[in-house]
């Protein structure tokens, strides 16, 4: 190998600050808070109130890739509109259950655990 080392497949996230990266939009479309994250041009998710929510647009030529790259707001009316099947328990245990995902997902969970704390002390 050269002298390399190889990381096992493993990806170090610990120079992002993947929670400096969480969109909050207030109070749209009947939440108070939503938090947003697009890890990846296709994938979207976040919390709306306290239910996570997580989808991928796969590749699907020009219908597929006009909904890549979607502004918050966008993303948030394509879940609620366009996708006919929500369940959060089962979006986070997919997301989370995927390496490449579980670092988003745990920063989307901690900015969420951190507001509720907030929220609490006041």
């Amino acid at each position: 190998m050269n002298g390399q080392q190889r990381d096992g497949g493993k990806t170090d996230y610990s120079k992002l600050n993947l929670v400096k990266s969480i969109i909050e939009l207030k109070n749209y479309r009947g939440y108070n808070k939503i938090l947003f994250l697009r890890p990846f041009s296709n994938t979207y998710m976040g919390y709306l109130g306290d239910d996570f929510f997580g989808f991928t647009v796969p590749d699907g030529g020009e219908q597929g890739t006009k909904h890549w790259l979607m502004e918050p707001k966008e993303a948030i009316d394509h879940y609620l509109d366009k996708t006919f099947f929500h369940n959060s328990s089962l979006e986070y245990n997919t997301f989370i259950s995927k390496p490449l995902f579980r670092p988003y997902v745990n920063a989307l969970r901690l900015k969420l655990d951190n507001g509720n704390k907030t929220k609490i002390k006041n």
